[in-house]
């Protein structure tokens, strides 16, 4: 087994491999016979929007179809990389300026110059640098679709997904760095005013009930550990009187005291106990 499930996982290793160079038929008509790779991360997501009704060419196709069509016609993971570089050399540049500007310009130490997300300055300008791009991209798109005729699946082929989910990432992270507070204490007051809808003295009824029922366990926790006690302290006292019951180191009257005791300790009557040979003789008699 060990063996097949590492064989197993080197076949499907190199199945991705070779499909990440395009597999070796040809993606429809017209095709450069590239082959098609695997698709970029999530973009499988879009199989889950079966829904619309967009123009492509003199068709009209679902958006789910269209981005099937879209990566058929090579929007798949080594394109994705390539998208990566024009976002890679973006935020190098403006990191390079901001570090530049720490240094030389505001006089900061090396060790103040790292360009990391707590500086605010620098989040915007990487926003600011993103959103630049993202504009520049869809314009660009745009107008190729607009020469389309209105083809929406030329202008999904000319998107930079990479950019759009970078600047969509560190709008998010912004929000979240500024906001996350404030969307905390939002979140909880909507919990407390719309999701539990009570007066001030339903609110003073509820607490005085959490009270009480705090007050119960207080007092059940305490019963239970006397019960428990009392319990531990009656089955020591049986087993005391078991051993010296049985003892061979008692004599036989200590022995038949220890047994009397043991009667009493278990609730046997005291009616049906055998206190001395006369009434060991009318038992067997």
């Amino acid at each position: 087994m060990p063996a097949k499930l590492f064989s197993g996982f080197c076949n499907w290793l190199g199945h991705i491999m070779s499909d990440m160079a395009g597999s070796s038929g040809n993606r429809g008509p017209g095709s450069t016979g590239r082959g098609t790779g695997v698709s970029i991360p999530f973009m499988e997501l879009f199989q889950l929007s079966d829904f619309g009704k967009l123009q492509v060419g003199k068709d009209r196709q679902t958006l789910a179809e269209v981005m099937t069509r879209v990566f058929q016609e090579g929007y798949d993971l080594r394109f994705g990389a390539v998208m990566a570089i024009p976002v890679l050399i973006e935020e190098l540049m403006i990191k390079a300026i901001w570090v530049i500007r720490q240094r030389f310009f505001e006089n900061k130490n090396w060790s103040e110059c790292i360009p990391t997300k707590q500086h605010a300055d620098l989040r915007i300008m990487l926003i600011v640098g993103n959103s630049t791009l993202c504009l520049i991209d869809v314009t660009d798109a745009a107008v190729r679709g607009v020469v389309e005729d209105g083809n929406v699946m030329v202008f999904i082929l000319h998107l930079n997904y990479v950019a759009w989910v970078r600047l969509i990432m560190l709008v998010l992270r912004e929000l979240r760095i500024r906001f996350g507070p404030v969307i905390s204490d939002a979140f909880r007051k909507f919990e407390e005013e719309i999701l539990y809808i009570v007066t001030p003295k339903e609110r003073a009824n509820i607490q005085q009930f959490y009270d009480r029922l705090q007050q119960l366990d207080v007092s059940h926790e305490i019963l239970l550990r006397e019960f428990t006690i009392q319990v531990e302290q009656e089955y020591q006292l049986i087993y005391h009187e078991i051993e010296e019951t049985f003892s061979s180191k008692n004599s036989t009257a200590v022995q038949a005291e220890h047994s009397m005791a043991l009667a009493k300790a278990c609730g046997v009557d005291d009616s049906k106990i055998m206190k001395d040979n006369k009434d060991l003789d009318d038992f067997f008699l």
